[in-house]
């Protein structure tokens, strides 16, 4: 039995704030999602929603090296992998917490900077590259004990950080596809991932489903929640407007949607 222990007003002060503000973005951000999904549904571009909510109008020139803003985070990149012209943009979720629409305007064609504006990246990024390489094939023996069963002590391998990570966790200096090629990887698996100069050695050693206590996922479940509903209901109305359509025979005068389509422009 444990002695009980007391906590003044004051000296929790600090963390009840931080509670309540992470609370309060929380339920915010649940907010925004349903009003993003709204206009969107009604037909919203991105430059509407950004007048209509809170969130800001941006532009990204993206490509798969591109690693500074929201490119930092796993989630947008795999995103903006997925994307074309012609989808329909949705409010997505980053790891961060945040929300996003991403709009596709373009796909510019592969196009060779001149070597003198690149030359020093290219260099560093030669240099990191076969430094990685050489690191890789020198703990190649170690690494396949690792393989066999050994631990990293007994391998030679230094230990530097065991931890536990989620689908949203973020590693300080790791590249930024670490987090999805852990979660691709099964108990037991070694793996080296190469970094910008240097390698991880990984190995999975348990899978913990999800803490049913964690307020993390009471939230993530909440936005998937409103999510399928929202999408349920459009489903719902695209269904009721076809036999409806079917039914009444509807025909569509284009000279007076047109009309209509450049009164609100």
């Amino acid at each position: 039995v444990l002695d009980a222990q007391e906590t003044s007003f004051e000296e929790a002060l600090p963390q009840l704030r931080v509670s309540a503000a992470t609370q309060q973005a929380t339920e915010f951000v649940l907010e925004q999602i349903e009003v993003v999904d709204d206009l969107l549904a009604g037909g919203a571009t991105v430059e509407d929603v950004s007048k209509e909510t809170d969130l800001e109008l941006g532009e990204i020139e993206w490509h798969p090296d591109v690693n500074t803003g929201p490119s930092a985070l796993p989630r947008f990149n795999t995103l903006a992998q997925a994307i074309s012209v012609d989808d329909f943009p949705e409010v997505e979720q980053l790891d961060d917490g945040s929300i996003i629409t991403l709009q596709l305007d373009e796909v510019l064609p592969p196009t060779l900077r001149p070597l003198d504006e690149v030359r020093e990246q290219v260099e560093r990024a030669w240099d990191n590259m076969q430094i990685a390489k050489l690191l890789s094939e020198k703990v190649a023996p170690n690494v396949e004990q690792l393989r066999n069963g050994a631990s990293f002590e007994e391998s030679e391998l230094p230990l530097t950080s065991s931890e536990m990570i989620t689908r949203r966790g973020i590693i300080n200096e790791a590249p930024a596809e670490f987090v999805e090629i852990v979660f691709g990887m099964e108990e037991g698996d070694v793996r080296i991932i190469e970094g910008s100069g240097r390698i991880f050695v990984l190995r999975v050693a348990s899978i913990e489903g999800p803490d049913p206590e964690d307020d993390d996922l009471s939230e993530l479940l909440d936005i998937v929640d409103n999510q399928a509903v929202a999408g349920l209901a459009n489903d719902y109305f695209n269904v009721l407007i076809t036999e409806f359509g079917r039914d009444a025979e509807v025909t569509i005068n284009d000279a007076a949607l047109q009309a209509v389509h450049t009164n609100f422009q």
